[in-house]
C-alpha cells in the first residue's frame, strides 16, 4: 500500500469524495481492503459527503455494498439512475425516449444480438430475452430481479434506462463493435474490451448521460459544486467525472491512469483508497 503521488496541486482541499466501485473502491467483484474500509469509516465519522458511481446496477450494488455495512447514496448504470441504496429514495433517473430506444433496439437486433433492457424498477431491474447472449457470470448477477419477455414492452413504455451485453466473443464481439457505431447519435455508448468478465462488452445509456449527469445532481443537492468534489475511477466510463471534478484521482495503471489527474493511488488489493484520507487532510 502506497501514499497517493500528485500529479498537480489543487487550490483547496476538497469537501466530498465520489467513487467508482469495481476496480477503484472494491476488487474481485466486491472485495473490500482492510484498510478501505477503515478509511470509509473514518470519513464517515468526519460527515464527508460520499456518493457512489458505478455502472453496476441498484440490486448488485446493494447486495455487495451491505456485506460491508456501507449502503448509501449512488449513481448507478453509469448515470442514468441516483438512489440512496439505504433509504431506497430514488433521486435522479434518465430513460430513453421511446423513438430512440426502439431506434438502438433495432441496431442490436439487426445484428442478431437481444441485449439486456435495464429499467431500474422496484421490482425488476431488466428485462432478457431468452436469446439473450450476456455473458452466464452476467446473467447469474441478476438472481430473479429479471423478466424473461420481449424487449420492445419496456422500450415502448418508455422504462429503458439502458441496454447491455457482457463478454461477447468472436462474431458477436465484433457484431457489438458495429452497433455501437449505428447508435451513435442516440446512445451514450461505452465498448471495449471486458477487463472485469474478458470478452467485448457494449452498454448504451441515453444520449448525453453519463456519470456526471447523477454526480451533478447529488452535488446540488448537496450544496457542493463540481471544485468542491474529490473524484476516484480506474474505467472508461469514469473519464467524464474525472474531467469534470476539481480534484481528481485515478488508480496505478488503469485506463483513467492515462489521462491527467491530479493523484494516483495503489490498486484496491492493496488497499489504496486509504490514500484519499491523506488528500482531504
Amino acid at each position: 500500500m502506497t501514499a497517493p503521488r500528485p500529479k498537480t496541486v489543487g487550490s483547496k482541499r476538497p469537501a466530498g469524495i465520489v467513487t467508482d466501485l469495481d476496480g477503484t473502491f472494491w476488487y474481485d467483484d466486491g472485495e473490500v481492503h482492510p484498510a478501505t474500509l477503515a478509511a470509509f469509516a473514518e470519513l464517515r465519522r468526519r460527515d464527508v459527503p460520499m456518493l457512489f458511481a458505478t455502472g453496476r446496477r441498484g440490486r448488485s450494488a446493494s447486495h455487495r455494498l451491505a456485506r460491508h455495512g456501507l449502503l448509501g447514496p449512488a449513481v448507478l448504470l453509469a448515470g442514468a439512475v441516483g438512489t440512496d441504496l439505504h433509504t431506497g429514495q430514488e433521486w435522479h433517473r434518465q430513460a430513453f425516449a421511446p423513438e430512440a430506444g426502439q431506434r438502438v433496439l433495432d441496431a442490436f437486433l439487426a445484428e442478431g444480438l437481444s441485449p439486456v433492457v435495464h429499467v431500474s424498477l422496484p421490482d425488476i431491474d431488466a428485462v432478457i430475452a431468452p436469446d439473450c447472449p450476456t455473458s452466464d457470470r452476467h446473467r447469474a448477477q441478476f438472481d430473479m430481479a429479471t423478466v424473461p419477455t420481449d424487449p420492445h414492452e419496456p422500450v415502448a413504455a418508455g422504462v429503458a434506462v439502458g441496454f447491455g451485453l457482457l463478454s461477447l466473443t468472436g462474431e458477436r464481439g465484433l457484431a457489438a463493435h458495429r452497433v455501437a457505431t449505428a447508435i451513435a447519435d442516440d446512445a451514450t455508448v461505452t465498448c471495449g474490451l471486458d477487463t472485469t468478465f474478458g470478452g467485448i462488452t457494449v452498454l448504451a445509456a441515453p444520449v448525453g448521460v453519463n456519470k456526471v449527469t447523477g454526480i451533478s445532481r447529488w452535488a446540488t443537492a448537496q450544496g457542493l459544486t463540481a471544485d468542491d468534489l474529490l473524484a476516484v475511477g480506474d474505467g472508461e466510463n469514469d473519464l467524464d467525472m474525472l474531467a469534470w471534478a476539481g480534484h481528481t484521482v485515478a488508480v496505478e495503471g488503469s485506463v483513467a491512469n492515462g489521462i491527467a489527474t491530479d493523484h494516483v493511488i495503489d490498486v484496491p488489493e492493496r488497499g489504496g483508497w486509504v490514500g484519499l484520507l491523506e488528500l482531504l487532510g
